[in-house]
């Protein structure tokens, strides 16, 4: 196609002069993975690139803090892991993919037409458009106002109260208050006490008066 071919042809024309793909880096295929493996209809790098997108979380997650119990310094090591791999590995090996699928169609083509403007215009028709990448655009702005939505809808929701505990409370301040173990026991020793003072002390005043005859 024309969209960046002058990008690809100095690429595509140094893997046929050496006879095999080596790795080169795009940064289309490195940053934006997912939509260029689309806009270059790469469906089934596409597929793999999303299953291990969403599968190696689950793994991070489910390996790593459930089953070996791995501490949280290894997990986010493991998390920028996979990270840089998802960035690196499409980055390196976009190129490769994307001319094996140019040379794949160029083959079908040429196969399938009877001369080689005729198999021209056919790959012309094949070819990734602006209107292609305008269409995904409009899919991602989409796909990120549904997710906007959702957080507004989620955010909006009330939080969690605790359970009213007042009547109970009502009723326990209702009861009359309890007396100290101590403070009964020391009122129980005190009080005989001071009932035998009185009269120990008049005991002798009675004895130090004359007898009345």
């Amino acid at each position: 196609g024309t969209v960046h071919a002058d990008y690809y042809l100095p690429h595509f024309t140094r893997f046929e002069r050496s006879g095999r793909a080596s790795l080169s880096w795009n940064w289309a295929a490195g940053l934006l993975t997912l939509n260029w493996l689309l806009f270059r209809q790469l469906w089934l790098a596409a597929l793999g690139y999303g299953l291990a997108v969403l599968l190696l979380p689950m793994l991070v997650l489910g390996l790593g803090r459930v089953v070996f119990q791995l501490p949280q310094s290894v997990v986010w090591g493991l998390w920028l892991t996979c990270g840089v791999f998802c960035v690196l590995a499409p980055g390196a090996w976009g190129n490769v993919l994307f001319f094996r699928l140019c040379q794949q169609r160029i083959d079908q083509a040429l196969a399938a037409t009877a001369s080689l403007d005729q198999a021209c215009q056919h790959l012309m028709q094949q070819a990734s458009s602006k209107k292609r990448a305008l269409w995904l655009g409009l899919g991602n702005a989409a796909v990120l106002g549904l997710v906007g939505l959702a957080y507004v809808d989620w955010a909006r929701l009330p939080a969690a109260t605790p359970p009213v505990l007042a009547p109970a409370t009502a009723e326990f301040s209702r009861r009359p208050a309890l007396q100290p173990a101590s403070a009964s026991a020391s009122a129980s020793v005190a009080g005989p006490a001071s009932v035998a003072g009185p009269a120990s002390a008049a005991a002798p005043a009675s004895a130090s008066e004359p007898a009345v005859v």
